[in-house]
């Protein structure tokens, strides 16, 4: 990690990013945080409800954007959607590659190198896409914005899965670090920008953006691209799970989490899907 502060600007924030997402050192760290078996369940729940919002025949395509470890890609093509998954990280692509020969999905899912900034598909090309935690990693996020709504055909669905600035557990976040918290720019950055709460993180892999998002610009940015929203949905609750190594208050977060879910109030939910309709 040779730069000492992080980006100012939103293309060097891009350089950093794709540096720092091409290490093993984060994506390990997301894997051992979000792929617990109480995650796993949440998960699975989720996708239930969001094919049945789908209501799409087999054999459906769907566009899976910054795949990761393909873990969504699967759950889609294990629900009979026909799944491209796309991610810049050649590390990233390597575990997936793995993971869907493991469980026999070639056929249903086919994977590419790609960035969200520059999206290799023709214009409208899919019916259906998802990006699920990914927009909040980008620093040009209006740029990526722009990429996601050209490639969802005119009537089609986009699933947005971000991070909520509006949340109670984000709210007493703030004015826990506003008490407590002593500066440190050399570690962290947090600072209000039209897109959200960007908080840089130094890494052991190197400088790591995640933005809580504001959701109504989100939904504005996306209306100026044809988007209308259709529904707006809780996702997990909290995500204190990961500030915490007792087992008993990791399966207290989770159980309400999974309460919460059922429950369906956004606008205090950690966690946010929204379903974006586009209308021309």
């Amino acid at each position: 990690m040779d730069d000492p502060l992080p980006p100012e600007d939103a293309q060097s924030g891009s350089r950093v990013l794709k540096e720092t997402l091409n290490r093993a050192e984060v994506p390990d760290f997301w894997e051992s945080v979000y792929r617990s078996a109480a995650c796993e369940s949440f998960y699975e729940r989720a996708f239930d409800v969001l094919a049945a919002r789908i209501a799409a025949p087999a054999g459906t395509p769907i566009l899976d954007t910054g795949c990761g470890g393909c873990d969504h890609a699967m759950r889609l093509a294990r629900r009979g959607f026909r799944v491209s998954a796309l991610d810049f990280s050649d590390t990233m692509l390597g575990m997936a590659r793995q993971r869907v020969r493991e469980a026999g999905l070639a056929d249903r899912l086919s994977l590419c190198r790609g960035s969200l900034l520059e999206l290799p598909f023709r214009d409208g090309a899919f019916p259906f896409v998802l990006c699920w935690g990914v927009l909040m990693h980008v620093s040009e996020v209006e740029r990526a914005i722009g990429e996601l709504a050209r490639v969802v055909a005119p009537g089609g669905l986009l699933i947005l899965a971000e991070s909520n600035m509006g949340s109670l557990q984000s709210r007493v976040q703030r004015l826990l670090e506003r008490a407590w918290s002593r500066p440190d720019p050399g570690r962290r950055r947090t600072r209000r920008t039209t897109a959200g709460i960007d908080t840089w993180v130094r890494t052991s892999g190197g400088w790591l953006l995640a933005r809580q998002s504001d959701i109504g610009w989100l939904q504005r940015q996306f209306g100026g691209h044809g988007f209308r929203l259709e529904e707006r949905m809780a996702g997990q609750f909290s995500e204190l799970y990961r500030k915490t190594s007792s087992p008993l208050v990791q399966s207290l977060v989770h159980g309400f989490n999974d309460f919460w879910f059922r429950f369906r109030f956004p606008r205090l939910a950690f966690g946010n899907l929204l379903l974006l309709r586009k209308t021309r």
